[in-house]
């Protein structure tokens, strides 16, 4: 994508500015520093500081899968600063790498909860006893043949969306924190 950027800037540049310096002598290096180098200079700066925020934001991932890998081998810039900068790697993981990290740590919970609450399947396929069912397989236990007690289904339906609903709302302010917490003092 950079190159496809700096292709695009390249293209920018006026041929009619070639031909003056042609004409006035000036060789390929001259041209390309004097006429080239000034027309792409704000695309190129602006691309290098995009990467470089780029690099910086995988520092967590990078961290978490490799630690810099074998023999140093994915070391980036920021893990390598954090190298320099931390002696107490438990305390950088704690102040750096979870709050970067939290908020996919908590949408994973809350999917996995979510899931393991509602499970139904598995529980109604692999359960023997009815005493050890899951509370989705209790609910479907009330509807009792051609009469269905719709007062008490709505209710165990109720109680069944409550635990999620507290638990997502108990959570939900561990997702938006993350990178944005320490960020205002």
């Amino acid at each position: 994508m950079i190159m496809v950027n700096v292709y695009a800037a390249l293209q920018t540049v006026p041929q009619d500015q070639y031909e003056a310096a042609c004409i006035d002598g000036a060789n390929s290096w001259q041209s390309f520093l004097h006429i080239t180098v000034p027309h792409i200079k704000v695309v190129v700066g602006l691309l290098l500081v995009l990467r470089t925020i780029r690099v910086f934001n995988n520092f967590d991932i990078i961290y978490m899968t490799t630690a810099g890998g074998p023999a140093g081998m994915t070391t980036t810039m920021p893990l390598y600063i954090y190298d320099l900068g931390w002696t107490n790697k438990l305390e950088a993981f704690i102040r750096i790498v979870l709050p970067l990290a939290s908020p996919g740590i908590v949408a994973t919970a809350i999917y996995v909860f979510i899931n393991a609450w509602n499970e139904y399947l598995y529980a109604m396929i692999l359960m023997s006893s009815s005493d050890k069912t899951t509370i989705s397989v209790a609910v479907k236990t009330l509807e009792g043949g051609d009469i269905l007690n719709w007062g008490s289904l709505m209710a165990a339906c109720a109680i069944v969306v409550v635990p999620s609903i507290l638990f997502f709302c108990f959570i939900q302010n561990k997702m938006a924190g993350g990178p944005s917490e320490g960020a205002v003092k």
